[in-house]
């Protein structure tokens, strides 16, 4: 007990000094891990999406010429894969006073690529046709209200029962979601989707290819609209990579130059606790102790206080998870070890860079002799 009160003492001896760079430490944990956090979502985000892609997929990019109801006959003899009405469609939306997107799910013979959290998808029992249903991200959800013991979402002034929520347990790929069924529209929302002059159709199968299905789509919509212009193109079954896109949209720049800040106060915290214990160190030169023991011992107390600041960092991390139902500061695995080692050797290091040149190069005599 009393080797620890020692040793306390001689860490926190400047406390000033002490409670900067702790707090310095503290700060660049968080950058640290913030940097780590938004890396791991944006890869769990990217992991979900290239599930959700198919092996073969085809893109339909539609101009309309002069007809309004291609939607009628539009999947007629699609018998190979899904077919999706996406891209940029955007309809209003009352509970946020704006357009949103959304797709629409034209025709279905595989399984679709959304995870439920829970509920349906619309039109996937006999008895949806007709109805107004929608499933929903979960963040979507937070908008719908209640009526009758079932939520809702208003759509172009029309209420559309909420039948399920999508969503996936690692990101929010899906929790902006919007999915709505050709067989499950209201009169307004079927009139607004018929006056878009141009669509984004995608016909997607992991088991089947789709010739057949596009041959069919095309023929249909030239048979209804001669005049319709189709750029059609096989898109890679992986589809672009969204990962440097999501980090850019999560500002992991001021993470990094958070830490960046961190590190250079560290250096200039380390200079001023040199200049503290100047003649502490000149009299232990005097007296016989080796330049390595003096920087040893000095690189115990960085790490102390780098060790103190993480324990810290630790607790406030699991107080903030556990107040905002998982922030995902901070997660347990041998990446967050590997990330904590290396975070703390990197400042040990550059924060020992001024001091071991100065004490290598010490002068006790004129340190002392300046005291005087």
């Amino acid at each position: 007990m009393g080797k620890i009160k020692a040793l306390l003492r001689s860490v926190f001896r400047y406390r000033l000094i002490s409670a900067f760079f702790i707090i310095s430490q503290l700060v660049m944990f968080y950058a640290v891990f913030g940097v780590h956090s938004i890396y791991n979502k944006a890869y769990a985000k990217e992991t979900d999406r290239l599930k959700s892609m198919y092996k073969n997929r085809i893109q339909l990019d539609v101009t309309v010429g002069n007809s309004r109801d291609m939607f009628n006959y539009i999947s007629n003899g699609v018998d190979d894969g899904n077919m999706i009405l996406g891209g940029k469609l955007v309809l209003s939306y009352a509970q946020i006073s704006a357009n949103t997107r959304c797709e629409v799910i034209l025709k279905s013979n595989e399984e679709l690529p959304y995870k439920m959290v829970s509920g349906r998808l619309p039109g996937s029992e006999p008895g949806d046709s007709g109805k107004r249903l929608i499933a929903v991200g979960r963040y979507k959800y937070k908008d719908a209200y209640e009526m009758n013991g079932k939520m809702y979402v208003t759509l172009e002034n029309e209420e559309y029962e909420i039948c399920g929520v999508i969503g996936s347990s690692t990101s929010d790929y899906y929790d902006y979601k919007m999915v709505l069924n050709i067989d499950c529209l209201g009169t307004n929302v079927m009139n607004e989707i018929c006056r878009k002059d141009s669509y984004t159709i995608e016909l997607s199968s992991n088991t089947r290819n789709l010739d057949n299905s596009y041959s069919a789509v095309f023929g249909n919509i030239r048979s209804v609209d001669a005049k319709s212009q189709i750029n059609a193109k096989k898109l890679n079954s992986k589809g672009e990579s969204d990962v440097v896109k999501a980090l850019q949209g999560e500002n992991m720049k001021i993470n990094v130059m958070v830490y960046v800040f961190c590190i250079f106060n560290c250096l200039l915290m380390s200079q001023f606790w040199l200049i503290q214990r100047s003649r502490e160190i000149a009299v232990k030169k005097i007296y016989g102790m080796s330049d390595l023991r003096i920087i040893g011992a000095m690189a115990c107390n960085i790490l102390a206080l780098s060790v103190t600041a993480l324990i810290i960092f630790a607790v406030s991390a699991a107080i903030i998870n556990a107040v905002t139902a998982g922030a995902g500061i901070i997660t347990v695995n041998l990446t967050t070890l590997l990330t904590t080692i290396a975070a703390i050797a990197v400042t040990i290091i550059l924060s020992m860079t001024y001091p071991v040149i100065k004490i290598l190069h010490y002068d006790s005599v004129e340190v002392l002799g300046s005291d005087d």
